[in-house]
């Protein structure tokens, strides 16, 4: 059995991927409760303080809040836009032996033994090649061969290198 598709890398694709990333981590965590210990500490003080200390904890709050999936957007983008490999469409061939990857003349083998693990759930699959590096396939550039690539998935990969 022999899959090929062409994916073309959205900044919401590379976005989200980041986004997932950045806070399965301690950082997520921290950008979490930080702006929750300030709101906290600003519903406490309300009444204790001037209008314009609770509005600076507050846009504190905020900002502290908004600066990872901000700056996690703005990454994406200029990945997106600059990146010689991830500005341009790639071509997978996903086999019995493994998965190729293609652009141009650039060709990379991944045999199945060598996948960290796989995600295959909601509106993408991730291929990792370790914890952190993978490849992004979304659903919607699959057309109808999201089944078969779960099918040779659940064949080739362990149980627990698999999450479909």
């Amino acid at each position: 059995m022999k899959i090929e598709f062409d994916v073309k890398l959205t900044i919401k694709d590379l976005y989200m991927f980041n986004l997932g990333q950045a806070y399965k981590g301690m950082q997520g965590f921290v950008s979490l409760i930080i702006p929750a210990l300030i709101f906290v500490c600003a519903a406490y003080t309300w009444n204790s303080v001037s209008i314009e200390k609770n509005f600076i904890n507050l846009g504190i709050g905020i900002l502290i809040l908004l600066y990872v999936p901000v700056s996690l957007y703005l990454r994406s983008a200029k990945v997106i836009k600059t990146d010689a490999v991830l500005s341009k469409s790639l071509h997978y061939e996903v086999s019995e032996e493994g998965i190729q990857v293609s652009q141009g003349e650039a060709s990379a083998q991944l045999e199945w033994n060598q996948i960290y693990r796989m995600v295959a759930k909601g509106n993408k699959a991730l291929i990792y090649t370790n914890r952190i590096n993978a490849y992004i396939i979304p659903k919607s550039q699959m057309e109808d061969q999201w089944d078969a690539l779960i099918q040779l998935a659940k064949m080739k990969l362990e149980k627990f290198r698999l999450k479909a």
